[in-house]
């Protein structure tokens, strides 16, 4: 609302690609100290366009890469604002209702992703892909048909192959437990099998217990930023958790000093490798 508490006007994306100055949403949130939610991850989408062949692109169609932009650069200056019109004829003129949806489902079937959300994502790419093909159709854009679809799966793939398929908030959370272990798997935990408590660890997030020559971290609850429910999911949808008690989601353990109580146990090994070896 406005000062004079008057609605204000809502506000809508007008681009289709923001710069985000070559670092990604993630980065971004980072240097603020927080998180990027895995939601606007999925709505803003990285697409990495500075480590092609050629930097931002795949083909300087026989120039050096700084002569190809500068020549793009001035086309794109002084030739704009004609086939946004000439497309939108164009598509003015199909009569069949379900043409669009036939044609999209054609550019949609090469995208392969399994998980709804990466299908979202691959939806989104699919489209790009399908307003490419119908302008070849048209002849707005001379393009051998197959180029503007062929070109979006290859973007979304190389998304998929930097985020993974899966759930953005398992990926998250994953990743937070990962980073917590590596920050402070000496600091903050000390060996459940200690005869006496380990006066030395400030802040305690819990102990490890050493099997197989291998470290089991044993929390004393959930990740922070996350409901306990929707990350005891993850770690069981992706079996995480090394060791529980009759059917229980944690073990008892017996502490240091005396006493006992219940902890998660984490595998270390099946964060890392659900994440896919970020």
């Amino acid at each position: 609302m406005t000062r004079e508490r008057e609605g204000r006007p809502k506000l809508y994306w007008r681009v289709l690609a923001l710069s985000s100055g070559e670092r990604s949403l993630t980065e971004h949130a980072a240097i603020s100290g927080n998180a990027a939610h895995a939601g606007a991850e999925l709505r803003m989408v990285d697409v990495n366009a500075g480590t092609r062949t050629y930097r931002a692109f795949d083909d300087v169609h026989g120039m050096s890469g700084a002569t190809f932009h500068r020549r793009l650069t001035t086309a794109t200056a002084h030739h704009f604002g004609m086939i946004g019109p000439a497309f939108v004829e164009q598509i003015l003129k199909e009569t069949d209702p379900d043409y669009f949806y036939r044609r999209f489902a054609e550019v949609r079937e090469g995208f392969n992703s399994e998980g709804p959300q990466a299908g979202r994502v691959a939806d989104r790419f699919a489209i790009i892909g399908l307003a490419g093909e119908l302008a070849t159709t048209y002849g707005i854009l001379p393009w051998e048909e197959g180029t503007a679809a062929n070109a979006s799966r290859q973007l979304f793939r190389e998304w998929i192959a930097r985020v993974g398929d899966g759930n953005a908030e398992d990926r998250q959370i994953l990743s937070a437990l990962s980073d917590f272990i590596a920050m402070h798997g000496d600091s903050r935990f000390s060996n459940i099998a200690a005869e006496l408590p380990n006066s030395n660890i400030k802040h305690r997030a819990g102990y490890f217990e050493i099997e197989d020559g291998k470290r089991l971290y044993l929390f004393n609850r959930a990740a922070a930023g996350y409901g306990r429910d929707r990350v005891i999911r993850t770690l069981e949808t992706y079996n995480v958790l090394a060791k529980t008690d009759n059917g229980r989601r944690q073990k008892n353990y017996r502490l240091p000093g005396g006493g006992s109580t219940r902890f998660f146990v984490i595998d270390p090994d099946k964060l890392d490798a659900e994440r896919g070896g970020e």
